[in-house]
């Protein structure tokens, strides 16, 4: 009976010795990533039709018309051709030459123009310093809201325009239909003017 209770005794140490070697293993802590900062892009400038609703807010705030940059928001083409019909002699042979010489004007979209001249039905704007302006024509018949590209002898979405002394034909490029499709552009920003003013009162006690 001694022995078996010896061997039991012998059999409990040994195991809780090995219960107590082994080690207890803590898992790492998590890697917590910090929050990204997202940085919001400013607003840029922004290029809008240039409206009557526009016209008149820059009028009704005594702002000067002339000191607006405009743009034109379509690539506007001018063109002019001269027939060529000319007679030479070269070398005792005659020389006969016949075609079309053409004169092309470029006004790519986004030009920047300046107006020269503020009319009761449009503004005349200029795409380079000393040259020719052009009608921009705002009408309650042809264009109420919108400023668009104006001229004479209009056929198959083309005009006439004087430019410089010249006599050109005015067409429009990128899928634009009709020259008349050209309106005037501005850049506008728009800027969050909500401000809260807060006071707080001292109270008013009884001395």
């Amino acid at each position: 009976m001694k022995r078996i209770l010896t061997i039991v005794i012998v059999v409990t140490a040994l195991l809780l010795h090995s219960c107590g070697g082994v080690k207890k293993v803590t898992p790492p802590p998590a890697k917590t990533t910090a929050p990204t900062k997202t940085d919001v892009a400013p607003v840029k400038d922004e290029f809008v039709p240039f409206t009557k609703d526009i016209y008149d807010k820059l009028v009704a705030n005594k702002i000067d018309l002339k000191a607006v940059q405009y743009y034109n928001d379509q690539d506007i083409y001018l063109a002019r051709g001269t027939d060529v019909n000319a007679i030479s002699l070269d070398k005792g042979k005659i020389v006969e030459a016949a075609g079309t010489n053409v004169d092309k004007i470029v006004i790519a979209k986004y030009t920047p123009g300046k107006c020269e001249l503020v009319e009761g039905d449009g503004l005349r704007i200029s795409f380079q310093a000393g040259s020719s302006t052009f009608k921009f024509l705002n009408s309650k018949t042809y264009s109420p809201d919108n400023f668009i590209f104006s001229g004479a002898n209009w056929k198959d979405g083309q005009c006439d325009v004087d430019y410089n002394g010249t006599r050109y034909r005015a067409s429009c490029g990128g899928g634009c239909i009709s020259v008349a499709d050209v309106k005037l552009a501005v850049k506008k920003s728009f800027l969050d003017k909500n401000n809260i003013n807060e006071k707080k009162l001292p109270g008013n006690t009884i001395n």
